[in-house]
């Protein structure tokens, strides 16, 4: 007797928006530690890509019961246009899942200088629809000021998917549950996510750091823990031939919506 399908639930991470830095990197890389910012937000081209990304979401019919993002500003303001788009999907900001590094700036002699960013209340002002952690403090939501190691990072990303899984089994247990979950990501994080899915060997040279940004990929994690991926990298909705007539009137100002980035300026 064929034994029954097993149950799974479908998860799509979408790469954060174009931010004010993979802006700074793609037009003066040599000069992009000294013009970074420590918490940027997301550019114009940013938001005429996570509006296309939202169009070809819908049109394709997958609708976000929740939306799950980083509380750093270009995830949150990247879940934000989403959320327009996709209203009655509940938006909750982790702390765990920013990127690598967390908020920081370089000092003149190329030293890492951490910040703490925004506290709850200040966050809860900006993203009044949002919900937030309950370990974020009015201090600010970045309690890792001293820096990121890459085990460190690692260690985040097994920790992340062993929460995904816990979380989906217990949507999976109730029979009556129809969950479509959005991760928005960040590039480096992401990578240690899909290495760990995949199983790759520590200090490999294959990577997935090119991730461009909105970049959609799709997972199945079933019953037992098990992950499948599905999709990888789907970016076609910033193709000219995809956009909708006002997006790709607006995107015409920057040659399109699909900039060239290099593989560094992901943060």
């Amino acid at each position: 007797m064929d034994k029954k399908p097993m149950k799974s639930q479908k998860i799509y991470f979408i790469r954060h928006a174009e931010s004010e830095n993979n802006f700074i990197q793609r037009q003066d890389p040599e000069n992009y530690k000294k013009n970074r910012q420590s918490n940027p937000g997301i550019t114009h081209l940013g938001q005429l890509q996570v509006k296309s990304c939202s169009s070809y979401l819908k049109k394709r019919k997958i609708i976000p019961t929740q939306i799950i993002c980083s509380c750093q500003k270009r995830a949150l303001e990247t879940a934000q246009i989403l959320n327009e788009y996709f209203p009655k999907a509940q938006v909750n900001v982790k702390q765990d899942i920013c990127e690598m590094g967390y908020c920081y700036l370089y000092d003149d002699n190329q030293q890492v200088v951490s910040f703490k960013g925004e506290g709850r209340s200040q966050l809860s002002k900006e993203f009044p629809k949002f919900n937030f952690d309950e370990d974020i403090s009015e201090e600010g939501w970045n309690e890792n000021v001293g820096g990121e190691t890459e085990e460190d990072l690692i260690k985040r990303a097994q920790d992340f998917i062993a929460y995904l899984k816990n979380y989906v089994a217990d949507i999976l247990r109730d029979k009556n549950s129809n969950e479509t979950i959005f991760i928005v990501t960040h590039g480096i994080f992401f990578d240690k996510i899909l290495g760990e899915i995949i199983d790759r060997k520590q200090n490999s040279e294959f990577t997935f750091k090119k991730t461009q940004n909105t970049s959609i990929t799709s997972v199945d994690i079933d019953q037992s823990g098990q992950i499948l991926l599905n999709t990888y990298n789907d970016y076609v909705h910033l193709e000219d031939w995809c956009l909708e007539p006002q997006i790709k009137k607006e995107a015409q100002k920057y040659g399109g919506l699909n900039p060239e980035v290099n593989a560094k300026g992901m943060l």
